[in-house]
């Protein structure tokens, strides 16, 4: 249906005859927008340089628009052309599943850049794991990442916005408020702990709240306000801590409190990667906070898509085998 729906736009759109398109064509725009570069797009669908650029001529006179266009970060999509990502990837991905083996799939014939957003910890902690049995069993599969963070910020975008704008393909991480687009899949939960100096003088005392405020705190950014659950919580009680930095990755306020008398707060696993090269101390959170549930994440319309399918499964193992305290 989709399909059909999308041919009579075609149709319609500037008295363009169908019976002239190629819709090869639309290979080669969606290969554009994956690799944002026209040699590597024709080396992903096996044209030519030349032959992309002719593609992406037609596409132009079709569609009445640029389509894309050069920048410092490679050839960027204009507004028309972010309006048809989606359409155009769920025609291909529909032709696809026309000719296809329902029953078959073989990864080690994937020849295709899978893109995952995963938070700073699962950069660090899965991605080897992950990059190691990807490489074992699809061999031509080209993996890629983003730091993708839970809400909008100056520095990167939300997991959502980048599953949204196909940026990424499938986000591993921590993501509130997920919408009905959006399919999920809890992978485990940790807890939040305050970190200090071991040479803090806080070190062996009790941490309560008056004691928490009283100190200097090096903040992990969250957005433009440098806002977040903790100043959410502080605000009801009409109370506010003192935030010496803002650092836009938890290695980094990590590092730092180890060799200041400031505080910070970040999950326990990320204290743990840090343990081995930074005298660090860790406690309890002064308030209550429940655990931090890390998920992975894609969009509702990839469900059926049998190569996401099995990449998502791959990823789901690697990181159930990863032993979680």
């Amino acid at each position: 249906m989709l399909l059909l729906q999308f041919i009579y736009h075609m149709n319609n759109m500037n008295h363009i005859n169908i019976n002239s398109i190629d819709l090869n064509l639309l290979k080669v725009f969606y290969a554009i927008d994956s690799e944002r570069q026209l040699t590597r797009a024709g080396e992903k669908i096996g044209l030519t340089q030349s032959a992309v650029s002719h593609a992406l001529k037609r596409l132009r006179e079709i569609f009445d628009d640029e389509l894309f266009v050069r920048s410092p970060k490679g050839m960027s999509p204009t507004p028309r052309c972010k309006q048809l990502i989606l359409p155009i990837k769920k025609v291909l991905d529909d032709l696809d599943a026309v000719f296809a083996d329902p029953q078959h799939l073989s990864p080690d014939s994937l020849d295709q850049t899978f893109v995952i957003g995963m938070s700073e910890y699962a950069l660090i902690a899965w991605l080897p794991k992950i990059t190691l049995e990807l490489q074992k069993l699809a061999p031509r599969l080209t993996l890629g990442t983003v730091h993708a963070r839970r809400r909008e910020g100056y520095l990167d975008a939300s997991v959502k916005s980048l599953l949204d704008n196909h940026t990424i393909d499938l986000a591993v991480a921590v993501v509130d408020n997920l919408q009905s687009r959006f399919s999920w899949v809890p992978l485990y939960q940790e807890r939040l702990v305050c970190v200090m100096s071991a040479d803090n003088p806080l070190v062996g005392r009790p941490l309560d709240p008056d004691t928490y405020l009283s100190m200097g705190h090096v903040q992990t950014s969250q957005g433009e306000t440098h806002g977040g659950w903790i100043e959410e919580h502080l605000a009801k009680h009409k109370l506010k801590r003192r935030i010496v930095l803002h650092v836009p990755h938890h290695l980094a306020a990590l590092s730092t409190v180890a060799k200041t008398d400031l505080l910070t707060i970040v999950t326990e696993n990320s204290v743990k990667m840090l343990a081995s090269s930074h005298d660090l101390h860790v406690c309890p959170l002064p308030f209550k906070r429940q655990a931090e549930t890390t998920d992975m994440v894609w969009l509702k319309s990839r469900n059926n898509d049998r190569a996401h399918k099995w990449i998502r499964e791959t990823i789901k193992c690697c990181i159930s085998d990863i032993e979680i305290n």
